[in-house]
């Protein structure tokens, strides 16, 4: 079963690629709320760093993100005393843009290797050829994957999505992959049991996103009835 968790102040909406009955559907929400809940406790200190590092990378002389909050409001003369300077001099982007470069040039994808018992070297360039056309009509290099450099260096984490959807400009009913990025790396909840570094051996995996009440309203209008708290 594969569906996005959209969650709110308000309201909390399921989407899902397969019709449910009512029963299959509470079934489902259930889970979902269970997965989000150990998934955010098991990451919550991850996501505090991530969050303080991110901080420190946007500092800049107006936002004082890299000065310690006590240090600066005694320099500031909060607490009395003359206030003294308290510059900002941000050297950590630079080096974070030079590594996120060199990883795009690299150019980021997926080899298919033939192996294995009647395994035909054939058949796996025609795999990778259609790979290689998934990418090319996602813009995957200039998008979800430069979107995944940025998360890795910047929060130690970084996620791109593979989605169905009909093609652009195509009049057809016929859906095919395409990549898509996931600009805020910190909405992606994950499976707590896996080990591997690279999640590899997770079964599971959500995205959490907040939507505006009245947003939710114009998309959902059959809807008016979800629950207004959060999950």
């Amino acid at each position: 079963m594969s569906f996005s968790l959209v969650l709110t102040s308000f309201s909390v909406v399921f989407k899902y690629l397969m019709s449910e009955s009512a029963s299959d559907t509470a079934d489902i929400i259930s889970e979902v709320q269970k997965r989000y809940e150990e998934a955010s406790g098991h990451t919550s200190q991850w996501r505090g760093r991530a969050r303080d590092d991110l901080q420190f990378f946007h500092a800049d002389a107006y936002n004082h993100a890299q000065w310690d909050d006590a240090v600066y409001q005694a320099r500031a003369g909060t607490f009395g005393g003359s206030p003294r300077p308290c510059l900002t001099i941000n050297k950590t982007a630079q080096h974070v843009f030079q590594v996120e470069n060199e990883a795009r040039q690299s150019q980021m994808g997926v080899k298919v290797n033939a192996t294995g018992f009647g395994s035909m070297a054939e058949a796996a360039d025609a795999i990778e050829g259609i790979i290689r056309h998934i990418e090319y009509q996602s813009n995957a290099q200039q998008n979800a994957y430069a979107c995944a450099i940025q998360g890795q260096v910047r929060t130690g984490l970084g996620w791109f999505h593979v989605v169905t959807d009909y093609v652009p400009g195509v009049d057809t009913f016929d859906q095919d992959f395409f990549i898509k990025s996931v600009p805020n790396g910190l909405s992606v909840y994950f499976d707590p049991a896996a080990r591997e570094p690279d999640h590899s051996d997770q079964n599971w995996a959500m995205i959490v996103e907040e939507m505006d009440r009245v947003e939710f309203d114009k998309l959902y209008p059959g809807h008016a009835d979800v629950s207004r708290d959060p999950i």
